[in-house]
């Protein structure tokens, strides 16, 4: 049985959450607080959706995770099993 090739790490979901998290802040901030409106509301809009960007990248990177240690797991259980066969066709 020959191993895969291991997948590729995705980027880092905090790199959209973070700036996310800011843009939303100072864009509510500017709009509450008498500042360019066109500019608090732009702030926010982007914020928003790289919340939404970061949120489903994280989403998508916790169910790779899992969906990897299941495989790892059935190819261990495989391993184990072939081995129970060969030492009891011993």
């Amino acid at each position: 049985m020959t191993d895969p090739e291991p997948r590729p790490l995705p980027p880092m979901p905090a790199a959209a959450i973070l700036p996310g998290i800011l843009l939303v802040l100072v864009g509510l901030w500017m709009v509450t607080d008498g500042g360019p409106l066109w500019l608090g509301w732009g702030c926010f809009a982007v914020g928003w959706a790289l919340l939404l960007v970061g949120t489903v990248a994280r989403g998508v990177a916790w169910g790779l995770a899992i969906y990897d240690a299941a495989t790892e797991a059935r190819r261990l259980r495989a391993a184990a099993a072939d081995r129970k066969a060969a030492a009891a066709g011993d």
